[in-house]
């Protein structure tokens, strides 16, 4: 009896040792594609540190890291790197290993030339989405990179960031490649020369525009401050990029044409809907800021006077919708110039029935101010 019982002791031990090892399966293999701008508008960021977080995702044999870089027309930088374990599957051979495929990724990033000036996120977002896809395991982008595009489908220069780019991601979103099960970690760098000046406020919404198209594609995005380089690297020989459409200054300068705003010879909203956006975003970026708003008309043979009159009722018509918005009816300054000559008017007379939003502390208030 006893003998029975110690050979099922021993049984049922065995059978809990196997059970608890076929619990333990392998981690899966992780395909990690990093796509890197490198044009004169992007600060140096240290590459060192961002692949302190890629490490941990290539901790299985048969993970890849491919290299993109992403200017212009997003292209392969070197060849695919496998993770492998020749020598062993020790913690200390699969660090190794992790670290030559980085190391190896890191002197593609280096040596690589800028392909082309311009930014082009979208066509990022595609080159490096197809590259994780095709490799079909648990997939990961990392994007380093600031959040400007100034080229193909996405375009800040035809669509400025102060406009409404909830309604431009909608529009987009079907633009999109699939981020189904991809997750993309986007290292953000801050921008320099000429754009250095972006403001928070530019780049808080730029992330809340590519989240809402990387989350309607299926994916997943988390933004992460790229760290600074300790040393800038020398940028005489790329070229530069078109400067993309912001406002750098902290001063409100929206024009509402003749597309969004007034019908002919009146001070009624032509299109109501596209203007209450706008108007709804400028009521957000006033604050306690005291601004002049600018009522103007296209040139008719209308008298001077009905000009003047006609202008000024376009000023006021903003300045209420304004209020009801929750600006401050005593931040608010009117004024009519009717059909005026002046620096700013537009050679299409169309577009002068118009209306300006300015910070009445800005040198175009004061300009017009004084006309």
């Amino acid at each position: 009896m006893k003998k029975t019982l110690r050979l099922l002791a021993i049984f049922l031990l065995i059978t809990t040792i196997v059970g608890s090892f076929s619990g333990c399966q392998p981690p899966e293999p992780t395909s990690v594609t990093v796509g890197f701008a490198k044009t004169r508008n992007n600060a140096d960021v240290d590459y060192d540190r961002i692949f302190d977080h890629v490490k941990s995702e290539l901790s299985a044999k048969g993970s890849t890291l491919t290299t993109y870089e992403i200017d212009g027309d997003p292209h392969k930088v070197g060849n695919t790197t496998t993770i492998d374990y020749p020598i062993g599957s020790s913690k200390a051979n699969k660090e190794a290993e992790t670290m030559r495929a980085i190391t190896v990724t890191k002197e593609n990033i280096k040596n690589a030339a800028p392909n082309d000036p311009e930014i082009d996120i979208y066509s990022a977002f595609r080159a490096l989405a197809d590259e994780v896809r095709a490799q079909g395991n648990e997939k990961m982008i990392i994007i380093v990179s600031n959040l400007l595009s100034t080229s193909g489908v996405i375009n800040f220069t035809r669509f400025p960031i102060n406009g409404n780019l909830n309604k431009y991601a909608e529009e987009l979103s079907s633009e999109m490649p699939s981020f189904e099960n991809i997750s993309v970690k986007w290292f953000v760098a801050p921008t320099a020369d000429a754009q250095e000046d972006l403001k928070i406020s530019d780049i808080e919404v730029l992330k809340e525009f590519y989240r809402c198209l990387i989350e309607k594609a299926g994916g997943t995005v988390e933004f992460i401050s790229a760290p600074p380089a300790a040393e800038e690297s020398d940028k005489s020989s790329w070229p530069k990029v078109s400067t993309v459409n912001v406002e750098k200054k902290d001063f409100i300068d929206v024009s509402l044409d003749t597309s969004t705003l007034f019908k002919g010879d009146s001070a009624e909203f032509l299109t109501r809907n596209s203007t209450e956006e706008i108007l709804e975003n400028v009521a957000k970026q006033v604050g306690d800021e005291k601004i002049l708003v600018v009522g103007s008309t296209a040139d008719t043979n209308d008298s001077e006077a009905s000009h003047l009159e006609l202008s000024e009722l376009r000023a006021a018509a903003i300045k209420e919708r304004l209020i009801t918005l929750g600006v401050p009816p005593e931040n608010i300054e009117t004024i009519g110039i009717g059909n005026k000559s002046h620096k700013y008017r537009a050679k299409n007379e169309e577009e002068n029935r118009c209306v300006y939003i300015l910070s009445e502390s800005s040198e175009k208030a004061k300009y017009f101010s004084l006309l």
